[in-house]
């Protein structure tokens, strides 16, 4: 739902009531001075850095001791400059921005800047202290010092499978307050001088259900840290400290200048508006609006989400990091894809709130589901603002940028077992939230298994049951799921899985469920995406198929006809039990929202999407005005004139119902 006015703000400015908080998105001054280094020099460093990113990514990767930094890419890593602003991002998960860039601040204000020393490494989880979205995503950040002379940080973020609190996996849907949620840290030394404080890592892993594998994660981080500070020391020595720290200055100016140019040059100045919604805070079906204004000025960028509704009284919302990163994350996906993204693309960006909402809640309010409620879809709405400013662009590079709603969030559930298939106590939460489709461009369609994460992934089937006490018994595509549209949104799939092995007992499961009344947004006459459903199917024989040689198809299983749907209460109301070999959880994961009208489509295009069972017949129909046949060969065929007759009696139709 948006609006555009080409009311020019002449200042970019309003008055302080309006906008009761501004909240900092850089700590480092706009540059003042003319960027000294040569181009050449400054690219080649820009990608130094970059690849650095890549470095510490794959060595998270190869030790991280969860299927979480292995395979599924929910975790991030940066280089920070002497003042924690972002010099590179290691693009996993782009909400995490926010709450990166605000730890070392923390630590300068309550632990002192004079008391950081070579060989210290601080883990912090605590979203009320900037180091997180919510308390799973535990980081960890060390200093740069090059013959004692601090020259910046590295630092990386993963989820963490658990960190205590009321339920297996750390979402309580339930918890009145933060403190009921999870195990907090503020930031604090894990290494201290270059000594290893066990007690300290002793003391977080003693409030997870998981330490060995939490301990793994967060070894992994330290690992990747001590990667980056290696490859940083080698980096300052071969261009000596001072150059160093003025090439850190010119990138960050460099792209601040390309940012101010684009904002000026290729955005059109006026204010425009856009709201999206949470549709439920799991104690009532209270809808949440998201309003975000966004007043292009000049070469500056102006959010205000005043309007935004109050902080919810469960675990939905979002701390100021999480809306901090949220406004990096759709700027990073729509305005500034080629820029290096770093400190000096924030410099012309101000965001304004009123504090005490969804998305910039205050303490004690609970936020264990932040990343895929209110952060998320902070997301959503600063993208589809974007897009309407885009797509008034002058600029084909941006308005190819407009963009329908991705997914629209990670459908969470977390299943605890006493037993698994390995006889030992087990939680894990589902990391198959990439296989939401993305919304379509202008001119593209929506790609299948692509995720805001940036760089998310669906782990293999052979890795969860791997690692998990389930037995995938099928995923397939969920035909009609994607948003139709001009340009298509992108599908998504459904999967069941049962609990399953030999030492496997039954299990308990807690779910999450958003984008379920209120599916992902089209844009400009495209139609929603699906959104996310849970199903279960009970008193299934899964040992009797898997006896006589064969999983059971989905036909078998009913899912069509009998599949029991729950709604997002329902699913809140009481931690679900699934018996293991007999009990079917399906999950059916967002689209992405279509793009223009779908009477305007290519035919062939309907034709090929219904082969590939992406669209079915009848919605080739129904939705897209293409009758097709099948031929003699299996093909499917369509009547071109038929087509216009079919979309002139659609759009009657339309007309009629408007009324």
């Amino acid at each position: 739902m948006a609006s555009r006015s080409r009311r020019k703000r002449r200042d970019g400015t309003t008055s302080e009531r309006e906008w009761k908080v501004s909240v900092a998105m850089t700590r480092t001054a706009p540059a003042t001075a003319q960027i000294s280094t040569d181009p050449v020099t400054l690219e080649v460093f820009s990608n130094r850095i970059q690849n650095l990113m890549k470095l510490m990514t794959s060595t998270l990767e190869n030790l991280a001791g969860t299927l979480v930094g292995r395979e599924s890419g929910d975790y991030s890593t940066a280089l920070l400059d002497r003042d924690g602003a972002t010099i590179a991002f290691g693009s996993m998960v782009g909400f995490h921005l926010g709450h990166m860039t605000s730890v070392v601040p923390w630590i300068y204000e309550n632990l002192g800047r004079e008391n950081v020393r070579p060989g210290d490494m601080y883990l912090s989880n605590d979203p009320y202290s900037g180091g997180a979205v919510h308390s799973n995503d535990v980081g960890v950040f060390a200093p740069i010092f090059v013959d004692d002379e601090l020259v910046g940080w590295t630092g990386c973020d993963m989820h963490c499978m658990d960190v205590g609190g009321a339920l297996p996996g750390s979402f309580v849907p339930n918890a009145l307050d933060v403190v009921a949620e999870a195990c907090r840290f503020t930031p604090v030394r894990i290494y201290s001088g270059g000594e290893y404080r066990p007690d300290v890592v002793r003391a977080f892993l003693t409030n997870t259900r998981l330490p060995e594998r939490v301990g793994q994660d967060i070894s992994a981080e330290v690992g990747a840290n001590h990667y980056g500070l290696k490859i940083v020391e080698e980096t300052v020595r071969e261009f000596g400290t001072e150059r160093y720290l003025q090439l850190v200055e010119d990138v960050k100016a460099f792209s601040e200048a390309r940012t101010r140019q684009r904002i000026k040059e290729e955005l059109v100045d006026g204010v425009y508006e856009y709201v999206d919604y949470e549709e439920h805070d799991f104690v009532s079906h209270t809808i949440y609006p998201i309003r975000v204004r966004l007043t292009v000025s000049g070469s500056e960028l102006f959010f205000d989400f005043s309007g935004t509704a109050k902080q919810a009284p469960s675990l939905i919302n979002c701390a100021r990091s999480g809306l901090k990163g949220a406004v990096m994350a759709a700027l990073l996906m729509q305005l500034v894809p080629d820029i290096p993204f770093n400190a000096g693309v924030m410099r012309p960006v101000h965001v304004f709130s009123e504090g005490g909402t969804i998305n910039d809640c205050s303490p004690p309010a609970p936020v264990s589901l932040a990343t895929a409620m209110a952060a998320w879809r902070t997301i959503d709405s600063v993208s589809g603002i974007l897009t309407r400013a885009v797509d008034a662009s002058p600029s084909e590079f941006l308005r190819e940028r407009a963009t329908a709603c991705w997914g629209g969030t990670w459908p969470v559930y977390v299943l605890s077992t006493p037993s698994d298939q390995y006889g030992q106590y087990s939680v894990f939460l589902n990391m198959d939230g990439s296989g939401e489709g993305s919304g379509a461009l202008r001119g593209i369609d929506g790609a299948r298994g692509s995720s805001v994460l940036l760089a998310g992934r669906v782990p293999s089937v052979e890795a969860h049951e791997l690692t998990e006490p389930n037995l995938y018994i099928s995923r397939r595509i969920w035909q009609d799921s994607a948003g139709a549209g001009k340009w298509r949104g992108g599908w998504s799939f459904q999967e069941a899985i049962t609990p399953w092995g030999e030492k496997t007992a039954d299990q308990s499961g807690t779910f999450a469920i958003a984008r379920n009344a209120i599916p992902t947004p089209g844009a400009f006459g495209g139609y929603p995406g699906s959104g996310i459903f849970y199903g279960v199917l009970e008193g299934v024989d899964i040992e009797g198929h898997v006896g006589r040689g064969h999983l059971p198809s989905w036909d078998d299983l009913g899912v069509d006809t009998d599949l029991e749907i729950l709604e997002a209460k329902e699913v809140w109301e009481g931690r679900r039990q699934l018996r293991k070999g007999k009990d079917v959880l399906v999950l059916s994961f967002a689209a992405g929202g279509g793009f223009g009208d779908p009477l305007e489509r290519d035919p062939e295009r309907v034709r090929t999407d219904v082969e590939e069972g992406i669209v079915s017949v009848e919605a080739a129909s129904s939705l897209y005005g293409v009758d097709l046949v099948q031929g003699d060969e299996g093909k499917f065929e369509f009547n071109p004139g038929r087509v216009e007759e079919r979309r002139s009696a659609l759009r009657a139709e339309r007309l009629a119902g408007a009324e």
